[in-house]
C-alpha cells in the first residue's frame, strides 16, 4: 500500500523528513508546502533527484495567518494525505494539530517548546476516538535523545537514573562561538533561556538554562566538550517518567569556550524577549539585535557532527548496573544532508510512519510513549551507528 504525505516547511529538516518518507514510507506522493514558492520547488526537485523518481511536488501556502484563509487552502492540500510533518516554528503547531484532527490526518512536528507541547497533549489526550495520532517534539533533541534514553532503560530490569548529553556541532569550528547554524536561530535562543524541567529525587524541578557547566571527554577523535543545561531538551518526559525514575537530566554539548559568551549575553539581557531599551521612537529589543547578528555571522551549510550519549543507571540481574548508549553521526556527502538534518528529519519520519502503521495510540502522544527499541531498530536500518554497553558496578 502506498500513501500520500505532506511536509509543511521546506527548510533543511523538512527536506530530510520528506526524503525519508519517500524512501522508507511507501510514498506515492509527497507535497512540499512552503510560503516561499521557489524554496518548495527546490526542495521537491532535490528529493526527486536523490531518489531518481518524481515523487515530490511543491505548493505555496501562506501559513503565517490563522484565519480561514490560512486553514482553507492548507486544508484542501492535506485532504487525502495520510500524514503531515510540521517543520515550521512551534507557534503554528497548536493550530496545525486542530486542523489534523478535523481532517483525520496523522501529524508529527519538530516542536522545540515544551509549554506548547504540553498544551497539545492536554488538548487532545491519548486514546481520543478520532483515530488520529499526533506526536509533538520529534527530532534530535527532544526526540531521538529521548528514544535512546527509553532504549537504555529497556536494557535494565530496574532503571533509576538517566543522564543525556547531546549536541550538533561544526566539524571545523571557528572562533569565537565555535558553532554553526544548524536550525532556526529563534530555536537556539529559546534553548538558552528560561528553565529546564528535570527529575531529581523523584520530583520535577526547574533548573535555569546556562547552568550546570561540566566537561565531558568524548575520546581522541572528538576531545573534551562543554555540557550545560538548556531548556526544552526533555519535552514532556519528566511528567511522563515521574514515578519511574529518580533522576532524569540532559545537557547540551558545545566546544569549549562557547558557554561563556552566551552566559555573558544572558546576564546582559540579550536573551530576554521582553526587555526593551531606548526611548520612545528608538526603542528596540536587544534580543532582535543579537538574533540578527547571529544570522549574519554564524556559518551555515558546513560539514557537521552530532553527538548523543545516554547513561542509564539501575539494576540488572539483581546487581547494580548501568548502560551507556552512544550515537555519533556526521555530514553525508552523498545526500548533502547534515547530521542535524538526518537526526531531526529522519526521527520525525520514523515516528510518523509508526503513526500511519497504527502501532501508536490515537490522540496526542508524547514522544516518550513511542517504543525506543523500535526507533533504534529503524535508525540502524538507515545507517546510524548506535553503540551500547551494559556494565555492572564493582
Amino acid at each position: 500500500m502506498s500513501f500520500c504525505y505532506a511536509v509543511i516547511g521546506s527548510g533543511r529538516q523538512g527536506v530530510a523528513a520528506a526524503y525519508d518518507l519517500a524512501k522508507f514510507g511507501n510514498a506515492e506522493e509527497i507535497i512540499m508546502i512552503d510560503l516561499n514558492k521557489s524554496k518548495a520547488k527546490m526542495a521537491a526537485r532535490h528529493i526527486n533527484k536523490l531518489l531518481g523518481r518524481e515523487v515530490a511536488r511543491s505548493e505555496k501556502v501562506i501559513i503565517s495567518e490563522t484565519n480561514e484563509g490560512f486553514i482553507g487552502p492548507l486544508g484542501q492540500l492535506l485532504i487525502g494525505t495520510k500524514l503531515f510533518v510540521s517543520a515550521v516554528p512551534f507557534q503554528f503547531n497548536l493550530d496545525l494539530m486542530c486542523l489534523a484532527v478535523r481532517l483525520g490526518v496523522n501529524m508529527v512536528d519538530l516542536g522545540g517548546h515544551t509549554w506548547t507541547t504540553r498544551q497539545q497533549l492536554a488538548s487532545y489526550p491519548m486514546s481520543a476516538k478520532s483515530g488520529v495520532t499526533i506526536v509533538p517534539d520529534c527530532g534530535m533533541g527532544p526526540g531521538m535523545n529521548i528514544s535512546l534514553a527509553l532504549y537504555a532503560m529497556s536494557l535494565l530490569d530496574v532503571p533509576k537514573e538517566v543522564l543525556i548529553w547531546d549536541g550538533g556541532l561544526p566539524q571545523n569550528p571557528k572562533p569565537p562561538l565555535n558553532y554553526m547554524s544548524t536550525f532556526h536561530i529563534d530555536g537556539l535562543l529559546n534553548e538558552y533561556s528560561g528553565n529546564a524541567s528535570f527529575i531529581r529525587n523523584g520530583e520535577i524541578v526547574e533548573v535555569p538554562a546556562l547552568s550546570g557547566l561540566e566537561l565531558i571527554n568524548f575520546g581522541p577523535q572528538i576531545g573534551i566538550l562543554e555540557a550545560f543545561v538548556t531548556s526544552g531538551g526533555l519535552s514532556a518526559s519528566p511528567w511522563t517518567l515521574k514515578g519511574k525514575l529518580q533522576r532524569l537530566e540532559n545537557r547540551t554539548l558545545r566546544y569549549p569556550g562557547h558557554y561563556k559568551y552566551f552566559k555573558v549575553l544572558s546576564d546582559l539581557g540579550f536573551l530576554d524577549r521582553d526587555k526593551i531599551v531606548g526611548s520612545w521612537g528608538t526603542a528596540k529589543r536587544p534580543y532582535d539585535t543579537l538574533k540578527q547578528m547571529l544570522v549574519e555571522m554564524l556559518p551555515r551549510d558546513e560539514e557537521d557532527i552530532c553527538i548523543m550519549r545516554v547513561r542509564c543507571a539501575g539494576e540488572k540481574d539483581g546487581r547494580s548496573a548501568y548502560v551507556v548508549i552512544e550515537l555519533i553521526d556526521r555530514f553525508d556527502p552523498v545526500t548533502g544532508f547534515t547530521a542535524m538534518q538526518r537526526l531531526t528529519g529522519w526521527h520525525a519520519s520514523i515516528v510518523g510512519q509508526m503513526a500511519v502503521a497504527g502501532v501508536l495510540p490515537s490522540g496526542a502522544v508524547p514522544v516518550e510513549m513511542v517504543p525506543g527499541s523500535a526507533v533504534v531498530a529503524e535508525a540502524r536500518k538507515r545507517g546510524f551507528v548506535i553503540t551500547e554497553e551494559v556494565r555492572y558496578d564493582a
